[in-house]
C-alpha cells in the first residue's frame, strides 16, 4: 500500500493550489507478465492481452521527471469504495507540444502489456497520472558527542511534489474474462489535458490482435501471447 502523502503546492501568477495524495486502493487487479511460463490459465486468473496508444499532458513538470504510470482502474467498487486498480501502463516524457493554443509537458507512448487477470467481468472505470512538479528540500540533521564535543551533521532529504489527476472514462468498456483461451481486450486511445480526458476509445472489433501488437510485446513472452489469445474479451 502507498504511504499518504498530503502536500499543496502554490503556484505563483496562477492563483491555484495542486492537492497531492496518495490513492488508497486494494491489490492490482492485473499482474503483469514478463516470463513465458506464466502465460497460463492458472484455474483462477488467465492472460489478457491490450495494446494501446497514450498521451498524457500536464501544464506543470519538475525538469527531472521522465515518466509517469497510467493507473486504469476497473471492476466493483471494494469495501472502503474505491474502484481497483485494474492495470498500470509506464509512459515515458516525450517533450514538449501545443495543443489548442496551450503548452503542455507531454508523456507519450504506444505498445502493448501482457496481464494475467481473475476470471470476471471488468468495466473500465477511470484513468489517473501523477506528474512530479517541484522537489521539496530539508535537511535532516542529527547531533552526537564526538571527542568529548557535540558535533551536528545535516543531510538534505528531497521529497517529490506531485500533481494527480484522474478523470472518469466517458464510456464504460468491459472485459470479460473466462477460463480457457486467453483473450485481446482490445486497442486503447487515450489522450488527457491535465486530467481532462479529450480521446478516449477502446477499440474491441478486433478479436486476435495484429502481428505488431504481438511484436510490441518483450520477445521472452512473444510466443507464448501467439499462442495463448486467440479471441476477444468480450461476453
Amino acid at each position: 500500500m502507498p504511504d499518504f502523502n498530503f502536500q499543496t503546492v502554490v503556484r505563483p501568477l496562477r492563483l491555484a493550489f495542486i492537492f497531492t495524495t496518495a490513492v488508497l486502493s486494494g491489490c492490482a487487479t492485473g499482474k503483469s507478465v514478463s516470463k513465458a511460463a506464466d502465460v497460463i490459465d492458472d484455474g483462477e486468473r488467465n492472460t489478457v492481452l491490450i495494446s494501446y496508444d497514450v498521451s498524457l499532458n500536464a501544464t506543470d513538470r519538475y525538469n527531472t521527471d521522465s515518466s509517469t504510470s497510467l493507473i486504469v482502474r476497473c471492476g466493483d467498487r471494494n469495501s472502503l469504495g474505491l474502484v481497483p486498480e485494474c492495470f498500470s501502463l509506464a509512459i515515458p516524457f516525450a517533450g514538449r507540444r501545443n495543443v489548442d493554443g496551450f503548452d503542455y509537458f507531454t508523456f507519450q507512448d504506444s505498445g502493448a502489456r501482457l496481464l494475467q487477470m481473475p476470471y470476471g467481468t471488468f468495466g473500465i472505470e477511470s484513468f489517473a497520472y501523477s506528474v512530479v512538479v517541484d522537489i521539496d528540500t530539508q535537511q535532516n540533521c542529527t547531533t552526537s558527542v564526538e571527542k568529548n564535543k557535540l558535533v551536528q551533521r545535516c543531510n538534505p532529504v528531497r521529497t517529490p511534489i506531485t500533481a494527480n489527476h484522474r478523470n472518469n472514462a466517458p464510456e464504460v468498456n468491459v472485459l470479460n474474462v473466462e477460463p480457457g483461451d486467453g483473450c485481446y481486450a482490445g486497442h486503447l486511445t487515450l489522450v488527457m489535458n491535465d486530467g481532462a480526458v479529450v480521446e478516449y476509445s477502446l477499440d474491441q472489433s478486433g478479436t486476435v490482435p495484429s502481428e505488431d501488437v504481438f511484436r510490441s510485446l518483450p520477445s521472452a513472452v512473444q510466443a507464448a501471447a501467439k499462442r495463448r489469445v486467440t479471441g476477444a474479451c468480450t461476453s
